[in-house]
């Protein structure tokens, strides 16, 4: 049977395996210069600078070709150093492609949360992956978000805090359209609390009779729907029993208010 120390060693590899962007060996660019350029079927492709004045850019993209580009149509591309950033706030150069680029990024290597600012994005995997256990509940307990990895577990540890200190209630708003996750988000956020609670609660809530099933029964999630629209787009994805798409009318955006109330 493996020990507590271990465990813990096996627990924090697990993490930086999961939850970490794996180190680029990748070249510099030296002194090449890219854009990305509109493209219809991918959004944005990567062009190499072959020519630049004040109103036109010539560019060499991916595919071979060679194109004109008016200066105000393309955005600047984020050396590859920046590949699999942790926060998109700390992009050299932060535009809509440099962001889809950086999330892309990151999902490939099935790492579905970055944050944005003082936001978190989270991509919806659609499969299991595991990090979500104890062992990793155990590695975000009172770390500052700037000292882990983003994740689900990072905010509501925060908010928790927040709540301790300052003796404030606390919320968190959730929005998205429908599959992305909004539903599973809170469940995820609201298992952490009994093992924060047992853990940091002040001596004058260990002296309460509240159990910590209490404490949950804060976290209710209100469900805020946005106008209907029909869509087939994640039939399939929201229930196990749907073997082909079907249409079905979702609300295309909805929000989830959680809020985290003071029990003493």
């Amino acid at each position: 049977m493996a020990t507590a120390t271990e465990r813990k060693e096996a627990a924090k590899s697990e993490y930086s395996k999961l939850l970490r962007y794996p180190p680029s060996n990748m070249l510099t660019w030296g002194e090449k210069k890219w854009f990305w350029v509109p493209h219809k079927p991918e959004g944005f492709i990567a062009g190499e600078v072959l020519k630049e004045d004040a109103k036109e850019v010539l560019l060499r993209l991916g595919t071979g070709d060679e194109q004109k580009w008016a200066i105000d149509k393309v955005t600047p591309m984020n050396p590859p150093k920046f590949d699999g950033c942790e926060d998109c706030a700390e992009l050299s150069h932060l535009n809509e492609a440099s962001v889809l680029h950086n999330l892309r990024k990151r999902y490939d290597h099935d790492l579905i949360y970055t944050y944005s600012g003082l936001f978190l994005v989270a991509v919806n995997p659609y499969k299991r992956i595991p990090i979500y256990t104890p062992e990793m509940i155990n590695i975000y307990r009172g770390r500052r978000r700037n000292e882990v990895a983003p994740h689900i577990f990072a905010v509501a540890d925060e908010s928790y805090r927040q709540m301790l200190n300052n003796r404030q209630d606390q919320s968190m708003l959730i929005t998205g359209e429908s599959g992305a996750g909004k539903t599973e988000t809170p469940r995820r956020s609201s298992n952490t609390l009994p093992s924060w609670r047992a853990a940091r609660a002040p001596p004058a809530w260990a002296s309460s009779r509240r159990s910590c099933s209490s404490a949950i029964l804060c976290w209710k999630p209100s469900v805020t729907p946005r106008p209907i629209v029909t869509t087939t787009r994640l039939a399939s994805a929201s229930s196990s029993a749907c073997s082909s798409p079907q249409v079905v009318k979702w609300p295309a955006l909805r929000s989830v208010s959680i809020c985290l109330r003071r029990i003493a």
